[in-house]
């Protein structure tokens, strides 16, 4: 009766491995029970033969026949169906003694419902079936359905191990699929290059700050500042450099805007060399002093690196600010606002600070 964890590797190469040890584990302790519900009654040598083979040399034909095959995941729930078939053999050669054959039948839908789900449990009832009508054409049938004492305690192990060792892998399974769904969410919200915010999840949270900004009826007006940076000369630096070199000062932009934006704020990659911050509650003082603090950290110790070895010594930032008003009808509106006035400062001197009118 082996524990199946119910999980399993994307491609099902892990699988037999998953469950070669809670198989021979599962078996071999459940096997204590089945061996004294059989003590207790006359049973011919082979039957007895058969129990000793489901028990202990199963679990490893089991592993060897599905570690070597093609596609290890189907071979696994080929051997859970066997599992089934031999379980409800063995509980039939016992006359149905009704706590072995309690855990048996009670684990085995366990097991095969965590892995294949109700398909494969109903496929695991069919195999059973099957079991059962194979020991009959050999073994007469003899109800016994009563459980001594001494085969209720040999159950008790299996009882104790599994049902807790179950429910520790399914809390396993839970938190790894959060795991996964948080690390989706971050890969479909980041810039795989930057790991700041992409445009996309940028774009979403623009027009819910937006539409914020435009429902807000207090006394004081709302105030909220878009920075659109650009890399000065990022052409010059990947033709000198190489794209590694562009793509090692990208990769900068994105560690000193995690570092300079406050948490409630938001800084994302525009495209290409492109970056833009939003900045809650800040109008055009504030997002000034913001640039200041980062072209700042872009040039310390800059006099000390030679540009052409370490393009990410040496850096300049354009930046073309737009802060909020009442006038723009939309959130593409203010983008283009911010576009428009770092477009002024890059046909006047790069490296230098455009703000928009603000009527805020």
């Amino acid at each position: 009766m082996p524990f199946i964890a119910p999980r399993q590797d994307a491609s099902g190469v892990r699988l037999p491995q998953q469950i070669y040890v809670p198989r021979v584990a599962g078996l071999g302790l459940g096997g204590l029970g089945l061996v004294v519900a059989l003590s207790e009654r006359d049973t011919v040598w082979h039957v007895w033969a058969f129990l000793f083979f489901v028990s202990l040399i199963w679990p490893h034909l089991a592993y060897q026949r599905s570690s070597r095959a093609q596609l290890p995941d189907r071979a696994e729930k080929e051997n859970l169906l066997v599992d089934s078939m031999l379980l409800c053999m063995c509980v039939y050669v016992i006359g149905g003694n009704l706590m072995p054959s309690a855990v048996a039948v009670t684990i085995m839908s366990m097991n095969n419902m965590a892995v294949g789900g109700p398909r494969l449990w109903m496929q695991g009832v069919l195999a059973g079936a099957l079991g059962v009508l194979l020991a009959w054409l050999v073994v007469p049938w003899q109800f016994a359905p009563d459980s001594s004492l001494r085969v209720q305690y040999a159950c008790l192990p299996m009882m104790a191990l599994y049902f807790p060792a179950f429910g520790w892998s399914t809390l396993q399974f839970a938190r790894g699929l959060r795991r996964t769904s948080e690390a989706l969410g971050r890969m479909s919200r980041e810039d795989s290059l930057s790991a700041v915010n992409n445009r996309r999840s940028f774009s979403d949270e623009l027009s819910r700050v937006f539409q914020k900004l435009r429902n807000s009826n207090g006394t004081v007006a709302p105030k909220a500042a878009l920075l659109l940076c650009d890399v000065d000369h990022f052409k010059r630096i990947n033709d000198a450099g190489g794209h590694a070199a562009g793509d090692a000062v990208i990769r900068r932009m994105g560690a000193l805007l995690k570092a300079n934006v406050p948490r409630h704020d938001l800084a994302a990659r525009y495209g290409g060399d492109e970056f833009v911050v939003m900045l809650n509650g800040a109008g055009p003082t504030e997002a000034l002093a913001f640039i200041e603090r980062l072209q700042a950290d872009l040039n310390r110790n800059a006099e000390d690196v030679d540009p052409w070895t370490d393009p990410c010594g040496n850096i300049s930032i354009s930046t073309g600010i737009a802060c909020y008003h009442d006038g723009f009808a939309s959130p593409d509106e203010w983008v283009a606002a911010a576009d428009a006035a770092l477009y002024t400062v890059k046909r006047r001197m790069r490296g230098g600070v455009e703000v928009s009118t603000c009527l805020s």
